[in-house]
């Protein structure tokens, strides 16, 4: 049984879950077969290789264990986008979004000023919310039409991945709303 089948088996126990091994163990084996077949939306490399064009430094900052994270990246097709160095997974530290202690931990490292640091993520809580907290610029890209309710508020919202084109004329061009 691999390392992620027992965090399932022991979640299952911890939380007093209904569900028998067997299915967990087939959720799982569905989710690993589906990992190698995800894609990014068509619009994620062009707005990558624009802002790389223009030399904005590009990064990641993932939640998770270190191998899956990179495991999910290359399945994305987006591993030779991001320097190694700009690939921050939360599984490595003692902290995790929105901890902003891993968004500081990214700007440290290449000391940038938050504020001229933009975020964009799709999780509210996690990624807007997270980020705000360390003073870094966001966009949410909120394309499953959440409705959260916090007093923190992004810089840009956009809802469909034909919206991404946004983000670079919003932050880059000058085109504010």
């Amino acid at each position: 049984m691999g390392k992620k089948q027992h965090f399932l088996i022991g979640k299952k126990r911890h939380f007093h879950i209904g569900v028998d091994t067997r299915r967990i163990l087939n959720f799982q084996r569905i989710y690993n077969d589906e990992l190698e077949h995800i894609k990014p939306f068509s619009q994620i490399p062009q707005l990558i290789s624009s802002l790389k064009a223009i030399n904005v430094s590009v990064g990641i900052i993932s939640n998770g264990d270190h191998k899956h994270q990179i495991d999910k990246i290359v399945s994305l097709g987006l591993e030779n986008d991001f320097l190694q160095k700009n690939i921050l997974i939360s599984g490595d530290y003692s902290f995790s979004k929105p901890d902003r202690r891993i968004f500081e931990k990214a700007l440290g490292d290449e000391q940038i000023e938050s504020n001229c640091t933009l975020y964009v993520g799709d999780n509210f809580y996690s990624d807007v919310y997270g980020a705000k907290t360390a003073g870094l610029r966001t966009v949410w890209f909120n394309h499953r039409n959440r409705h959260p309710r916090f007093e923190v508020k992004p810089d840009l919202i956009i809802n469909s991945p034909q919206e991404l084109s946004k983000i670079y004329s919003y932050f880059f061009k000058g085109e504010h709303n």
